[in-house]
């Protein structure tokens, strides 16, 4: 019997050693984290937090061996890239910056441990390669996503364009004029995964959650202002054949005055825009297709080498959308009727009414409502052609996001986005 208990005390003995080194593994990650330094100059940073991601995943995955260790390779056949033999050393909090001459970018600095490593994660398994149009042998890239590798530090930019002197500049910085991350934060820093704030106190906390997403936040601006009693289209909420519907209630005059450049540019006369448009705009996207006829002309050369016009009667089939928006029903001219599809044009209840169809669908009928924004989406079948261009969107099962106005022009914002796997970590699905 002494043995048995010797073997007890021995596993639970070496089960405690595992957890107090993890523990303090753990906290040493945290500590170094805490010094981690951004640009002074930044107007928003992002925060992820890496080890608590990493952790939730590991506990998923005890319960879902098969979904995280069944295989080596994705569908795809591409081996699942392995973070810690990356050569580069991710921290236990990643932050992203955005640069004010870049407010479409967020960029990210990586200490380098093994370039040669470095240089094989990202061409074997993040499966990048070399921007020949910048001449260099260090950047890599794909549509909106750059990677400077420079001998001491990674330039991860994420968004569009590219700013190479500002990457080149980054990955040379001493960083001794950088302040803390923490530092940035004016606010005391909600309780989430991944946190994006910027310097106006605007900011956005996002949970990934076994099969979803959970978002909140706050949002304001002085170009936007929310009428006092907004409403919704009840009737899209029962219709079981919507299957995106967008209620926003704003003062849209106000945002068009901001935009009166792009107005010009288009040649539509400011004052009669701006000074006749609402507070209520909608988007429904209906299951199902719409067949729609165009004209296509084109030429040919008959017999005597002559060109000959010729008309074709093509049909196509587009997807079933409606837009409206309160406006004086004179604006229906300035719209045009093609834009992505072919738009037949109505006006009725105060609003000018889109739609690619040719059949008046129902107008609205309004109900009072807590949320000047409201967006509610539900997977049907064959809509790629409408929402594909949303990353992963064949992951997304629903989603549901309401914006409150809690003063003329600042928004709090809540929502969550169901993924098709309800028991696998959401982070796990959508970057696996």
């Amino acid at each position: 019997m002494h043995w048995i208990k010797r073997i007890v005390f021995l596993i639970v003995g070496l089960i405690a050693l595992v957890a107090i080194s993890l523990f303090a593994y753990k906290s040493y990650r945290a500590s170094k984290a805490a010094d981690i330094r951004i640009p002074k100059e930044s107007i928003a940073i992002a925060k992820l937090h890496v080890d608590e991601l990493i952790w939730d995943m590991f506990r998923n995955s005890m319960a879902n061996y098969d979904a995280y260790y069944g295989s080596s390779t994705d569908t795809t056949g591409k081996e699942r890239p392995k973070v810690w033999n990356s050569g580069m050393d991710i921290p236990a909090v990643l932050y992203g910056f955005q640069l004010p001459d870049t407010a479409k970018r967020f960029y990210g600095v990586l200490d380098v441990t093994n370039r040669a490593k470095a240089v094989r994660f990202i061409q074997e398994q993040l499966q990048l390669s070399l921007d020949s149009g910048a001449g260099l042998d260090n950047l890599y890239s794909t549509r909106n996503l750059k990677l400077l590798l420079g001998e001491k530090n990674a330039v991860i930019m994420v968004g569009q364009g590219l700013n190479l002197v500002q990457m080149q500049a980054l990955a040379t910085a001493d960083q001794q004029d950088w302040i803390l991350g923490k530092e940035f934060f004016k606010m005391e820093s909600p309780d989430a995964a991944l946190i994006l704030t910027d310097r106006s106190n605007n900011w956005a906390a996002i949970n990934f959650e076994n099969g979803k997403i959970s978002v909140k936040g706050e949002y304001g601006a002085e170009y936007l202002r929310y009428p006092r009693n907004p409403k919704i289209n009840k009737n899209a909420l029962k219709d079981p054949e919507v299957v995106l519907q967008l209620d926003v209630n704003l003062d849209f005059g106000l945002l068009l005055e901001r935009h009166e450049d792009a107005i010009r540019k288009l040649d539509l006369p400011i004052d009669s825009v701006e000074n006749f448009v609402g507070s209520y705009a909608a988007l429904q996207v209906r299951s199902g297709s719409v067949a729609q006829r165009d004209t296509v002309i084109t030429y040919a050369y008959d017999d005597n080498f002559e060109m000959t016009e010729q008309q074709e009667i093509q049909e196509t089939l587009v997807p079933n959308i409606q837009f409206q928006v309160q406006a004086s029903p004179h604006l229906m001219g300035y719209l045009p009727e093609k834009l992505f599809y072919t738009f037949h044009k109505w006006q009725g209840q105060e609003m000018i009414h889109m739609a690619t169809t040719k059949e008046e669908l129902s107008t609205p009928t309004f109900e009072p409502s807590a949320s000047s924004i409201q967006l509610t989406y539900h997977k049907k079948p064959d809509m790629g052609a409408v929402l594909g261009w949303i990353p992963k969107y064949d992951l997304i099962e629903s989603m549901d996001v309401k914006g409150v106005a809690n003063s003329d022009n600042k928004l709090q914002i809540t929502g969550d986005i169901s993924l098709i796997d309800a028991k696998i970590n959401s982070f796990y699905q959508i970057f696996k």
